[in-house]
């Protein structure tokens, strides 16, 4: 008999794919927000691509140079989108006050 809390190998294999779904929906979007923000900084020509041999994904802004300060919020920049949106969608069911 199974208890509560258990995950079924049917349920696993489901949840599996939708976190592999998820990481290769993410991988885009991530690259996207790098993007933006050297564009916010000025850059004109912001392009993306990907090396599938390597499997790397990657956004460049050609002919365009960025301080030290400009290249931290665009290094650190999905962390802080990503992980903020995460923990809002991950926080928001639990909130004291919310409707059920």
């Amino acid at each position: 008999m199974a208890k509560s809390g258990d995950l079924s190998v049917g349920s696993f294999f489901i949840w599996f794919s939708l976190g592999i779904a998820g990481v290769i929906l993410l991988i885009p979007i991530h690259e996207l927000i790098h993007g933006l923000l050297f564009r916010l900084f000025g850059a004109k020509d912001v392009r993306y691509g990907v090396v599938w041999k390597k499997l790397m994904f990657y956004a460049v802004a050609h002919d365009f140079a960025v301080n030290y300060r400009q290249m931290l919020v665009i290094a650190l920049g999905p962390f802080f989108v990503l992980s903020g949106i995460m923990a809002f969608v991950a926080w928001e069911p639990l909130r004291p006050g919310r409707p059920s």
